[in-house]
């Protein structure tokens, strides 16, 4: 595990996943498959099951006419809850690993506060 390289590419999707517009440009998308790949790469673990799949970017209503019709943007986009969910289970999952030193048994759990009147 390239803990220098998860490191950084863990602080870019930080700093991606607080300043994303919405809905968000696949420009974003491309940046953040690029994150995965860094961590792909430096930790070993896949991350094929967080990236963001071509039908979820489509071009999303711009306005609405009384009586029906829509009209949509000319650029396709990511819904933004779909994409900040994606980004919250990558940075979510390398927490636990990291926290856990890396082993393959993730530190998940409820672990009980030291009672300081027992003794052990």
């Amino acid at each position: 595990m390239n803990q220098a390289a998860i490191i950084e590419a863990y602080s870019h999707l930080k700093s991606l996943r607080k300043h994303v517009p919405g809905p968000v440009h696949p420009k974003y998308v491309s940046e953040f498959h690029e994150i995965l790949d860094l961590l792909e790469r430096g930790s070993g673990a896949s991350l094929a099951n967080f990236r963001i799949p071509a039908a979820q970017i489509k071009p999303v209503v711009t306005r609405v006419r009384r009586g029906g019709g829509a009209t949509y943007s000319g650029e396709p986009y990511c819904e933004r809850a779909f994409f900040l969910m994606k980004v919250d289970g990558v940075l979510n999952m390398f927490k636990i690993l990291m926290s856990s030193g890396g082993s393959t048994k993730p530190a998940i759990g409820f672990k009980p506060p030291k009672q300081p009147w027992r003794q052990e």
